[in-house]
C-alpha cells in the first residue's frame, strides 16, 4: 500500500470515529475549496486554450504544406498525429496532474483520425460509392470509441460515439437497397433514437452531454418531420410534434427541448398564419383566445393534480 493510500485510511478513520462528514469539513474551510476549485478551473482552462492552439498549429501546417507532404505525410499528419492524441489522451488519465487534458485530446484525436482514414480510403479505395467510405470509417471509430469509454468511462467518448453512431446509422441506412432512400426519414429516425439515449442517460454520470444530443436530436426530428409533411394533409402533425416536445421538456426537465418545441410551434403558428390568415383581423385574437385557454386548463389541471395527491391513499 502506497504512503498516499494510508493517509487516506487515516483520514476516513478519524472521520468515522468523530462522525465527521465531507460537509463538515468544506465548511470549516471553505477557502481552502473556493482556491482549489479556482485553480481547477483556471487549468482546466488552458489546457483547452493549449488544445485549441495544438489542433490550429496542425491545420495551418496541414494547409501551407499539403501538396508537399505526399500521400505517407499527409497520413502521418492526420491519422497518425490523431492516433498519437488519442494515446496521449488515455496516458493523461491515468495521471491525475493531467486529467483535466483528457477531454480536448480525445476531441482533436476524433476529428483528425477520421481525416487519415478517408484519405486512406481515397487513395487505396477503388468504390465509388462514398457511403460506404463513411460507413467504414464512421464505423471503425465507432468501436474504438466505445471500447475505450467502456475501459475509462469519460463522458467525452460517449459524446464522440454518438457522433460517429450517427454517421454510420445514416450511412447504413442509405446503403440499404430498398424502403428508405429519403434524408428526412433517417433524420427523425437518428433525432427519435439521440432523444431516447439522452433520456436514458439523466441518471447517470454522463448527463453533462444530454443538452447538446437533447438539442440536436429534437431539432433533427422536427426539422426533418417538416421536410416531409410540408403541403400535405398531415402537415398539422408538425404543430403536434413541436407540443411533444415541450411535453418531453417538462417530463425531463430540459430548458434545451423546451426551447426548440416553442420554436417549432412558433414556426408552424407563423407560417399558417401567413399562408391562411395574413390579413385577417380575427385569426390573431382565435390564438390569443387560445392561449389564454390553454394556460387556464393547465392551471386548472395542475390544481386537479394536486388534490388527487391529496386524496390519494
Amino acid at each position: 500500500m502506497s504512503a498516499q493510500s494510508k493517509a487516506i485510511d487515516k483520514i476516513l478513520h478519524l472521520m468515522s470515529e468523530h462522525d465527521i462528514s465531507l460537509n463538515d469539513i468544506k465548511n470549516a474551510s471553505p477557502q481552502a475549496f473556493k482556491i482549489k476549485e479556482k485553480s481547477s478551473l483556471i487549468t482546466t482552462v488552458f489546457y483547452y486554450i493549449g488544445g485549441i492552439f495544438i489542433f490550429s498549429g496542425l491545420g495551418v501546417f496541414i494547409s501551407n504544406f499539403w501538396d508537399e507532404l505526399g500521400f505517407f505525410g499527409q497520413f502521418f499528419v492526420t491519422f497518425g498525429m490523431g492516433f498519437l492524441l488519442y494515446l496521449m489522451a488515455i496516458l493523461s488519465i491515468k495521471n491525475n496532474q493531467y486529467l483535466k487534458l483528457a477531454t480536448p485530446l480525445f476531441l482533436i484525436s476524433s476529428l483528425l483520425q477520421p481525416t487519415g482514414i478517408g484519405l486512406f480510403l481515397d487513395h487505396y479505395s477503388t468504390d465509388p460509392d462514398p457511403a460506404r467510405g463513411v460507413l467504414f470509417v464512421s464505423t471503425f471509430m465507432l468501436i474504438q470509441q466505445l471500447l475505450t469509454f467502456y475501459a475509462l468511462r469519460r463522458a467525452v467518448l460517449l459524446f464522440t460515439s454518438f457522433v460517429f453512431l450517427g454517421f454510420a446509422v445514416s450511412s447504413g441506412i442509405d446503403l440499404l437497397p430498398f424502403i428508405i432512400e429519403e434524408w428526412d426519414i433517417i433524420g427523425v429516425i437518428l433525432g427519435i433514437f439521440y432523444i431516447g439515449a439522452c433520456a436514458k442517460l439523466l441518471t447517470t454520470p454522463y448527463r453533462t452531454i444530454t443538452p447538446f444530443w437533447f438539442f440536436i436530436g429534437s431539432w433533427l426530428a422536427l426539422v426533418s418531420l417538416k421536410e416531409i409533411i410540408e403541403h400535405s394533409m398531415l402537415e398539422v402533425l408538425f404543430l403536434g410534434a413541436g407540443a411533444t416536445i415541450i411535453y418531453l421538456s417538462t417530463l425531463f426537465s430540459s430548458r434545451v427541448l423546451l426551447l426548440n418545441g416553442t420554436i417549432a410551434m412558433l414556426w408552424y403558428i407563423g407560417d399558417f398564419s401567413h399562408e391562411y390568415f395574413a390579413d385577417s383581423l380575427g385569426w390573431p385574437i382565435i390564438l390569443v383566445i387560445m392561449g389564454v385557454s390553454c394556460i387556464g386548463l393547465g392551471s386548472y389541471a395542475l390544481k386537479l393534480n394536486r388534490k388527487m395527491q391529496k386524496t390519494k391513499v
